[in-house]
C-alpha cells in the first residue's frame, strides 16, 4: 500500500484542492474524479481516462491496475498512453488519492500475482469462472477478462458466451471468488 506518508516530498510540492468530495485537483495540471465505487476519471491538459479501481478490505483503501490505461477518451484516443506516461499517470493517482488520507495498491493486475509460463495449462477447466491476465500474442495489448472453460467446444469462452480467440495468451489467473 501507498499511503502519503511513504510519498513525502512529492505531495509537499503539490497543492491539492478538493472543489467536490470526489474530486481532487492538483496544481500540476491534473485532476482525479471518483465516478464511482469501481471508476475514476482522469484528467489532464484537456484529455481525459477512465481508470478502474477496486475498493480493498480496508479503511479508505483501493487498488487499480496501471497496465490497462492505455488510451484517452475520445476526441484524443489517437494519442498514446506509453509506459512513462502510464507510470506519471499512476503516480499522480497514486499522489492525488493519498492527499485524501487514502491508501492505494498499484498493481499490473490489481492484485499481487505471479505470471506463470503456462498459465493455460495450470487453469482449471471445470466450467468454473476464472479472472485472467491475457496478452494479444502479436502484440503488448493486454486485457482483463472472466472467462470459463467450454467442455462442449473445447475452448475458453467469455462472459458473452464468445471463444476467446486463438491469437490470445493467458498470463495468469485466479477465481472469480477472489475478486
Amino acid at each position: 500500500m501507498t499511503t502519503g506518508e511513504d510519498l513525502g516530498d512529492s505531495i509537499k510540492a503539490r497543492v491539492f484542492t478538493y472543489p467536490r468530495p470526489n474530486l481532487i485537483v492538483c496544481d500540476a495540471g491534473f485532476s482525479i474524479e471518483l465516478s464511482s465505487a469501481t471508476q475514476l476519471i482522469y484528467r489532464e491538459g484537456g484529455r481525459e481516462a477512465l481508470i478502474g479501481i477496486e475498493p480493498l478490505v480496508g479503511p479508505r483503501s483501493f487498488a487499480f491496475d496501471k497496465q490497462p490505461i492505455g488510451q484517452w477518451n475520445a476526441p484524443h484516443e489517437r494519442e498514446p498512453i506509453d509506459d512513462g506516461l502510464r507510470d506519471r499517470i499512476s503516480a499522480n493517482i497514486v499522489a492525488g488519492l493519498a492527499s485524501k488520507g487514502l491508501q492505494v495498491d498499484v498493481s499490473t493486475f490489481g492484485y499481487p500475482v505471479e505470471l506463470v509460463p503456462n498459465a493455460g495449462a495450470t487453469a482449471p477447466r471445470d466450467g468454473t469462472s476464472i479472472n485472467v491476465l491475457l496478452r494479444r500474442k502479436a502484440s503488448h495489448e493486454t486485457s482483463i477478462s472472466l472467462i470459463a472453460w467450454n467442455d462442449d467446444r473445447q475452448a475458453w469462452v467469455t462472459a458473452l458466451g464468445r471463444d476467446l480467440s486463438p491469437d490470445w495468451a493467458l498470463l495468469a489467473w485466479r477465481p472469480e471468488s477472489a475478486c
